[in-house]
């Protein structure tokens, strides 16, 4: 989009900003700023921070540069220079990409090792396989009489002596198990064959934990092991009044899966969850397992007799023994990993070396696949549930982060350093990231073992009197960290204990309550306000959700967060979604919270709900249900609030339900603020171009982002180049010339240049 400035635009640009009327002018100019940061019309994907929902990670047998990673919000992404940097490469499974996302949900992969230009890629959820004839670029759906519908497929295997007979290890979702039996909140798994390539599948095993690897002897076609469970998914089969997490063990066939074998403890593995099993590459009598939510009984067990008897190979806690792997060119080297440790034994598991996994700036995750290049026995991949991709060229001694163009990342937050617009600050589900090119790289920069910890790592900048613009704040859990030099140091300002019990109940048997921080303020005109407050507890007993419980609520500091008391508020049991003070009165609060919008001159001794936005929810366009169902409240939700850089008396406010929102007298009246939208768009953010007036961005959760440039009147769809529409949070430099964009799954995108 060009714009042509003359000396007319100027003089009228001037007089708008003299003196604003209740229809504000058009902006044509920024002053003092660059060129704003829509004109640039193109997002760039910056492949960054890393992490996501990671699964499978292979290498092409014949070139092993050649790579293929999974992930639930990226889909499948492929490498050519051995790991270093990534692409998507989804293309044929559009079907199954949500409308702006930019991969399928792809948990499981495998290349076939009779012709390594076949792939195979399993989707969670949706059942579907699909197949790749050109390694990896495209792809065809290939799941024929596969009960797709709730079904995630975890494991494909190809028999390593016919290339037409193939396995899927299957989870069938709890959702669908709950249907068939009301109050069962386990998975089921299956397994599934084809005899001819793919193009049909029949059933061969059901039963009461998923089903995960799936290993033929080469030796045998006949004979077929099964691992089944995995840490995050409750076994149908368990006991929660007893402690007993159920689970199967590892099933073996010898007559190609018409009747099965369960090896568990009565072998001598020390449980029935098996995250991960590994078939010795020159020994198939030899196999190594991982077993896993069996607290001391966790570890790597081994088997010399085809499965008959387990013993231990090295005992571990609960968690660590995730994923195990033998070096095909070493097989001495055994690998195992869990959530934070990686450990290796260079003989065949007699003796094993404890090494911390993760690279020095921030943890990996879980750990669900190693992959060892067939060149370099100590040269290995882990891909993780929350981490992204980790090398290490040293056995596991030392690591690197290898996810450079590859996110799955569900962001948080994101902010942009007020002396550089190439600083970007990003909060995810993997960690609190600081990039210094403009979003091309990352570091963890965070507190905590260089993580946010559980809860939203709300990020803004605080300013101090007479501060440089250094100071920061990050909400993690119930903690507040306060950064005075741009995040390198940090000290912790607990508000409240973020974890906290309640009576049990059947939907969380624990009893424990995770609360998060959801909201901050701090005063532009007295930085030691500041305000915070938080959601409503999530239940933690493996099925996270709401659970309808009160939250720890309204926290205020008046020392720059040194100390905190507890405030009464009207939002404590429905949890506020964003909170801005005004910026000339440090007690004048405005609450965004799941029932309307509250406002106090007191600094939160005394609130008052708007009742004129009452009035709007219940004359305005009607909602969308499903976007305002999960809060269990009919009004409107309000996510966003932003006072004008150029006039406080125009408000804006981003809802849920009913798009954008705008009093042009300082709160005292509401209107729709939102044509050229969707009424009923999903609005996460807005924030407004304090140098030119009237220019304001709006992060929606489903359409990408939008503009304006007449004070919220009307707006633009600013999408182009976006591959995911669900934005979560939007941060514009200082001179309004570069806006960054945090999604749902992609991580950062970024309009105009540094």
């Amino acid at each position: 989009m060009k714009r042509y400035f003359t000396i007319a635009n100027i003089v009228a640009l001037v007089a708008s900003v003299t003196v604003l009327t209740s229809v504000p002018q058009s902006p044509v100019l920024s002053l003092g700023g660059g060129t704003p940061a829509y004109m640039a019309g193109t997002w760039e994907r910056m492949g960054g921070p890393p992490g996501g929902i990671g699964y499978d990670i292979r290498m092409r047998p014949d070139n092993p540069d050649i790579m293929y990673v999974t992930d639930v919000n990226s889909g499948l992404n492929m490498s050519t220079d051995g790991g270093h940097t990534w692409f998507p490469s989804n293309t044929g499974m559009e079907e199954d990409i949500p409308p702006g996302a930019i991969g399928a949900p792809i948990f499981s992969c495998t290349v076939n090792p009779h012709d390594p230009n076949i792939v195979y890629a399993g989707t969670q959820i949706l059942g579907h396989l699909y197949r790749s004839t050109d390694g990896g670029y495209s792809w065809q759906r290939w799941d024929n009489g596969v009960e797709t519908y709730g079904r995630t497929i975890r494991g494909i295997t190809v028999d390593p002596n016919d290339p037409n007979v193939l396995y899927l290890g299957v989870e069938v979702e709890s959702f669908i198990v709950e249907q068939e039996y009301p109050g069962n909140h386990g998975t089921r798994g299956e397994v599934y064959k084809s005899v001819d390539g793919g193009q049909n599948w029949f059933r061969i095993w059901e039963g009461e934990n998923l089903a995960r690897y799936v290993w033929v002897d080469p030796r045998n076609s006949n004979r077929i092991y099964v691992s089944t469970g995995i840490f995050d998914r409750g076994a149908f089969n368990a006991n929660w009044e007893t402690g007993d997490p159920g689970g199967v063990g590892i099933l073996r066939s010898d007559d190609g899966g018409q009747t099965w074998t369960v090896l568990n403890e009565n072998n001598g593995l020390g449980g029935r969850f098996i995250p991960s099993l590994y078939m010795h590459p020159t020994n198939p009598d030899i196999l190594i397992a991982a077993v896993g939510m069996q607290g001391p009984q966790s570890g790597v067990y081994v088997t010399y007799d085809g499965g008959d008897t387990w013993q231990p190979a090295m005992l571990a806690e609960q968690g660590e023994t995730e994923a195990v792997e033998i070096s095909e060119t070493n097989p001495n080297i055994w690998y195992a990993a869990g959530e934070g440790v990686f450990f290796r034994s260079d003989d065949a598991g007699q003796t094993w070396q404890r090494f911390r996994l993760g690279s020095p700036d921030r943890g990996p995750g879980v750990p669900i696949d190693l992959q060892v290049d067939p060149r370099n026995p100590y040269r290995v991949f882990v891909n993780n549930y929350g981490g992204g991709n980790f090398l290490s060229e040293d056995g596991g001694e030392t690591w690197v982060d290898a996810s450079r163009g590859y996110t799955g990342a569900e962001m948080k937050a994101i902010g942009v350093a007020p002396w550089s617009s190439s600083t970007v600050y990003a909060s995810a589900n993997t960690g609190f990231f600081r990039s210094d090119d403009g979003g091309y790289t990352w570091v963890g920069a965070g507190p905590v073992d260089h993580r946010p910890g559980p809860g939203w790592g709300m990020l803004f900048y605080s300013s101090r009197a007479g501060a440089p613009p250094t100071d920061m704040m990050v909400a993690s859990g119930g903690t507040i960290w306060i950064s005075h030099d741009g995040g390198n140091s940090w000290q912790d300002s607990p508000v409240a204990n973020p974890e906290f019990h309640v009576p049990p109940a059947p939907e969380n048997p624990s009893g424990l309550l995770m609360t998060n921080i959801r909201a901050m303020a701090v005063s532009p005109a007295n930085p030691g306000y500041v305000y915070v407050a938080f959601a409503t507890g999530s239940c933690l007993n493996g099925l996270l959700g709401e659970c309808g419980r009160p939250s720890p609520g309204f926290f205020r500091s008046r020392d720059g967060g040194a100390t905190w008391e507890h405030v009464q508020s009207p939002f404590d049991t429905v949890g506020a979604m964003d909170m801005v003070a005004d910026p000339n009165d440090p007690l004048t609060v405005y609450a965004g919270a799941g029932d309307g919008l509250y406002i106090t001159h007191d600094g939160g001794d005394s609130w008052q709900r708007l009742q004129s936005l009452d009035d709007f929810a219940a004359t305005g366009p009607p909602p969308d249900p499903d976007a305002v169902a999960w809060m269990g409240h009919p009004g409107v939700i309000i996510s966003s609030i932003v006072f004008d850089p150029t006039n406080p008396q125009y408000i804006y406010l981003g809802t849920f339900s009913h798009a954008v929102v705008r009093s042009t007298d300082g709160g005292q009246t509401w209107e729709v603020s939102a044509a050229g939208m969707d009424p009923n768009e999903p609005i996460h953010r807005i924030v407004a171009d304090p140098n030119v007036p009237g220019l304001l961005y709006a992060a929606s959760g489903i359409s990408g982002v939008f503009f304006s440039t007449d004070y919220g009147t009307t707006w633009q769809r600013l999408a182009d180049g976006l591959y995911i529409y669900t934005v979560f949070d939007l941060a514009l430099s200082p001179d309004g010339s570069v806006l960054y964009a945090s999604t749902d799954g992609n991580g950062v995108y970024r309009l105009g240049t540094p």
